[in-house]
Order: structure tokens, then sequence, then C-alpha cells
């Protein structure tokens, strides 16, 4: 059977005046985490730090043809105007023909540790190094356009915290039933029953994603224990529970951006479950604490990594 040609979407992002120091990192960084992006490529890539590019192209996963819809131009071109004052840049999509760009990608896309006995990586890597230890727990992430290769600082900090969180957990002989919200790929909840958790339920907004998590699911073995809500409402997860008759979640998870997660935290109060939240830039760490005092979620223990920072909580009263 002949193969079909596949089209790589390009943004090209040009600016016409400098935007504000610190105004591209912070976009980077949100792009990075909200989508599904595969590689960027700034020029000049050494400049000052703080400053701006004069030129960024942000590379994302194929589509079938020229005029297929890619979902995320919207939310791309939101975060430029949030970021970027009006009339000093332009953002062109392009959409390059198939040559081999999703095999360059890939050889940038290797197994890799992340915290003390878990690895990530593709499923073309199913090898793990020599020097893995005997007990290392190995998640397969077939990419899409789902968010969630472990490549990212959040999801990596996610994945350290959960391996510590549920490991201890698993220990005393508790079952673990953790809540997923914003799932993407799925990889937090797979990290979980692989480490011992009893069941991983992931809810998700964006339809997309289903396919990618249940493929991920079966890459790891693990569709047994994982169940997969499409939901506007993050409180579906415990719902969902109750529908089929599962246990009710012991603890949740949020790995989204502040600007997504700040508004529903009356809700992720509600699953009254530990709370582990990430997403958030250093610079925005006061503005979380404010928000989680407010809705009564006490911060039993804080983590960073690099510009990144997550909350383990847990409700008062």
């Amino acid at each position: 059977m002949k193969k079909q040609p596949a089209f790589w979407p390009v943004a090209v992002l040009d600016f016409t005046a400098p935007p504000p120091d610190g105004a591209w990192d912070m976009f980077a960084a949100e792009a990075g985490a909200l989508l599904p992006v595969l590689g960027m490529e700034e020029d000049p890539p050494d400049r000052p730090d703080g400053t701006a590019p004069r030129m960024a192209r942000l590379f994302f996963g194929s589509v079938a043809s020229e005029d297929s819809p890619v979902p995320w131009v919207g939310p791309l071109r939101e975060l430029a105007d949030a970021r970027f004052p009006k009339g000093s840049f332009t953002l062109d999509i392009k959409t390059l023909p198939d040559r081999n760009w999703g095999e360059e990608w890939r050889e940038n896309f290797h197994v890799r540790r992340i915290g003390k006995r878990l690895w990530v990586g593709p499923p073309w890597e199913r090898e793990l190094p020599a020097g893995a230890a005997p007990d290392a727990v190995h998640i397969l992430i077939e990419p899409g356009q789902a968010f969630g290769t472990g490549s990212h600082e959040t999801t990596q900090l996610c994945l350290q915290v959960i391996e510590d969180l549920v490991t201890a957990e698993s220990l005393r002989g508790e079952e673990v039933v953790l809540l997923d919200v914003g799932t993407g790929s799925g990889i937090l909840a797979i990290a979980a029953v692989k480490l011992g958790a009893r069941l991983g339920i992931g809810v998700e907004y964006d339809p997309v994603c289903e396919e990618n998590f249940l493929l991920n699911a079966s890459l790891n073995g693990v569709e047994d224990q994982l169940r997969f809500v499409l939901s506007s409402d993050p409180l579906d997860g415990p719902a969902a529970c109750l529908r089929e008759r599962l246990p009710l979640p012991t603890m949740a998870v949020c790995n989204m951006l502040s600007e997504r997660f700040l508004p529903i935290l009356p809700l992720l109060r509600e699953i009254a479950a530990p709370l582990l939240l990430s997403g958030f830039m250093l610079s925005e760490e006061q503005i979380v604490r404010d928000a989680l005092a407010r809705e009564g979620l006490r911060i039993m223990q804080s983590y960073v990594l690099d510009e990144w920072g997550a909350f383990y909580c847990r409700r008062e009263g």
C-alpha cells in the first residue's frame, strides 16, 4: 500500500519591534506547556538573556493534508496577543510537505530517566540503557496532539513527585486511585499505575486527546487500570467513579498553566482528595499561594524545577 504523504504545520513568528524583556521566554514556556510543540528554532539562537529572537519557528505534529484544521492555531494566537504588544509581530502558519520531518524530530526524542526509577521514551526505543536499575519503571509515550511526552519541566516535576507520593502510599498498603485533571497523553496516570496505583482516571476537555490516551495505555499494558473521561467539569472524574462503581480518588493531580487551573480551583477543591498542582512559573508563585488560601487549600509541600513550581495541597476543614 502506498504511504499517504504527511504535511507538517509550522508557525512562523516574526518580530517587527522588540517585545518587552522576558516576554519571549514567558511565551515560549507557555506554548511548550499548553500546545503540542515538537520543537522550536530561534534566530539568532545566541542572544542576551531575556531578549527575544528576531524570528522563531514552532514545529507541530503532522496532519493528513494541507487543508486539515489545526486546533492549536487559535490558542497560539491568543498567547502571542497576550505576551507581545499589538503590531510588534506577525504570526503566519505554513505547511511543509513531508520531508522526513517526523524522522528528523524523532532523532531528538529518546528515552530518559526522570526521578529515581522512572524512564520515559518513545515506543521505537523499547530498550533501557545498560545502567538502568533492575526495578526501573519504563513508560512508553507515542507523541501526538496531546500534551505530555515528559520533555516539559512541569511534566517532569509531576512525575518526580508522583513517584514519591504513590510509592509511599503503596508501601503502606493503601490503594492509590489517581485522578489526573487535564490528562493529555495520560503520562501521569500511566506512571501512577505502573508505580503501584490501583487505578488512574484521566479527565480531559480536548477530544483530540482520547485516542492518544488510549494508545499510550495500550502501549504500557495498563488499559485495564485506566479510565478516560471527556468532560468540561473536573468533578466528572469522581462522578465517573460513582457511575461505574469505582473507588473514589485518593489523590488528584492537575498539570496546567495557571491561567487554566486558577479559574477551576473551586472545583478542584471539591474533589476532596489531596491535590498536586503544577504548571505555574516561579514568578507567579505568590498569586497561586493567595488563590489556594482563598479556597481553603493548605500547602503541605512545595517543589521547584528550573523556572517552574508545584504545590501538594490538602483541603482544610
